[in-house]
């Protein structure tokens, strides 16, 4: 079953950007919940491994409310394209009711199977319970210890899903939070002007885990087990918020009293997860240097420009095969013929073997961007 997002190219008045911290770094918990999926953000998951063991076990302990679907509470304010602050945004959580946040918290494990009547009167089935139990499970008995205060002591849930928050923040993330922000921010601004002149689909223009794009038919669907058609609109926009560590996938919001929004990973963070293409030259420059016998007609060749029967006597080759190899090295730009009366002399290209070793380091070094977000992903956690 999906979420369905009806928003036409050009419905601008329908999107807005904001950039969260408090966001940001929940995503980036849900990429230690699940670091096969995150390729990209190994170099923080290996970092996050010096984490205190108190810490680390606390986030185990709350895995089941970061996992498959984060909690809708700590979605950012719509429309807020300057990034808020940690403060301000804990302190929002914070100051939820108890019984409201016990039950935001452990929503995601019951509501899409069962969808009793919302609020926290829906702990009193006993199936909402076992749902959210198990789901807990999956993380140890502390986990389901904790997934009961839900509903048995709401209040020193919310307490220490804050205080593991702050912990988290201080300990690793504020800092991280420091390089990203800047950044996030830009590319907001970019997005919501691409937006503005291009269209929506000219930021959702990429492929995603378990999202299909269909920019013509103006819709994209999310897959999950929620089905649900959201036509955004200028009255109910859908906020947009760029994330570093929600690659590879895409998170969405499409349930009241919370806004609409798409977590979404932005064009600088999908470019670094792909390969850059090679070029069309380079393999041939390698495949013509990787091998003896054309190393050694490049030496000779260096010394002085020298005809192919020259060339066939000093590497110890038919005429036909100097000839062939000749032809690879001027394919790949590396020798050139000239004639000489009655002979056709080979000559080094001059440059041509520079070229291509500047070639190779052009394209094995990583490159950055025009916009400042040079590899937003492979720098997370210090580790390229």
């Amino acid at each position: 079953m999906p979420i369905r997002f009806r928003l036409e190219n050009d419905n601008v008045r329908a999107v807005r950007f904001a950039v969260s911290p408090l966001c940001e770094a929940v995503m980036s918990l849900n990429a230690l919940i699940f670091p096969r999926e995150r390729g990209l953000q190994h170099g923080w998951i290996r970092a996050m491994r010096e984490l205190p063991a108190s810490l680390r076990r606390e986030l185990t302990a709350f895995s089941f409310v970061l996992d498959f679907a984060v909690p809708d509470c700590i979605l950012p304010t719509p429309g807020r394209r300057t990034a808020a602050t940690w403060d301000d945004e804990l302190a929002r959580v914070a100051a939820l009711a108890p019984a409201e946040a016990g039950y935001e918290l452990t929503r995601p494990a019951f509501h899409y199977v069962l969808e009793p009547a919302p609020g926290p009167a829906a702990f009193e089935r006993l199936d909402v319970r076992e749902l959210v139990e198990l789901r807990a499970a999956r993380y140890g008995p502390e986990a389901v210890a904790t997934a009961r205060l839900a509903w048995t002591d709401p209040e020193h849930l919310l307490q220490r899903f804050v205080a593991l928050l702050q912990a988290y923040w201080e300990r690793a993330f504020a800092e991280e939070w420091r390089r990203l922000g800047p950044r996030l921010e830009t590319v907001a601004r970019r997005d919501a002007r691409t937006v503005l002149t291009r269209g929506v689909y000219a930021v959702l223009d990429g492929r995603f885990a378990d999202t299909v794009v269909d920019r013509n038919a103006g819709w994209f669907v999310r897959g999950s087990p929620h089905d649900h058609e959201v036509r955004p609109s200028r009255r109910r926009p859908v906020t947009f918020v760029p994330s570093v560590y929600v690659w590879p996938h895409v998170r969405v919001n499409c349930d009241a009293p919370w806004p609409l929004a798409v977590i979404y990973p932005p064009a600088d963070v999908r470019a670094d997860a792909r390969a850059e293409p090679v070029p069309e030259a380079l393999p041939r420059s390698l495949r013509a240097l990787a091998e003896p016998t054309r190393l050694q007609l490049l030496r000779v060749i260096a010394a002085r420009p020298r005809s192919t029967e020259e060339l066939a006597h000093l590497v110890g080759l038919s005429t036909a095969g100097t000839s062939k190899n000749l032809a690879l090295l001027a394919g790949a730009g590396l020798v050139r013929r000239r004639r000489d009366g009655y002979y056709v002399l080979y000559e080094l290209v001059p440059g041509g073997l520079a070229a291509a070793a500047d070639a190779l380091e052009a394209y094995v070094a990583s490159p950055g961007d025009e916009d400042g977000c040079e590899t937003m992903a492979g720098a997370t956690g210090g580790e390229p």
